[in-house]
């Protein structure tokens, strides 16, 4: 086998190519997977699929700028900020919050005796978040 490696590419590298810090340049663009590919061919395929300027951070860094397309996924592990009036919630938090709510209010209403059968009606307000509902 030869010391050098033959320009007609001939012969199979036998071990790692050390580039020594130079840069590998004039690639032709990649015609199969296996293919090495110019930094320019990887950023227009990023760009084709929203990639760099056109993604979303998962930190949050960046806003959505159009609706997000859940094409009939689910969003999981959503967690719900109660201090925030436009934070999105979970199911488990509205159920709860019902169930409360409703706790709440049928315990305001045996306590100041409305019913279907009488017109004897005391109005009373219930937490709600950072408002109060109000009932009459």
């Amino acid at each position: 086998m030869a010391e050098n490696l033959p320009l007609d590419g001939g012969d199979p590298m036998t071990g790692n190519l050390n580039m020594g810090n130079n840069k590998i340049i004039n690639l032709k663009p990649p015609a199969t997977k296996d293919n090495a590919a110019s930094k320019e061919d990887v950023d227009t395929e990023i760009s084709k699929v929203g990639g760099s300027n056109n993604s979303l951070p998962i930190d949050g860094s960046k806003p959505m700028e159009r609706n997000l397309n859940m094409d009939g996924f689910e969003i999981a592990n959503l967690l719900t900020d109660t201090t925030e009036d436009l934070s999105a919630t979970n199911v488990l938090y509205v159920a709860d919050l019902t169930t409360s709510l409703t706790a709440s209010l049928n315990k305001k209403i045996n306590e100041s005796h409305i019913s279907g059968s009488t017109n004897k009606k005391k109005s009373f307000s219930i937490p709600y978040g950072r408002c109060q509902r109000v009932y009459k």
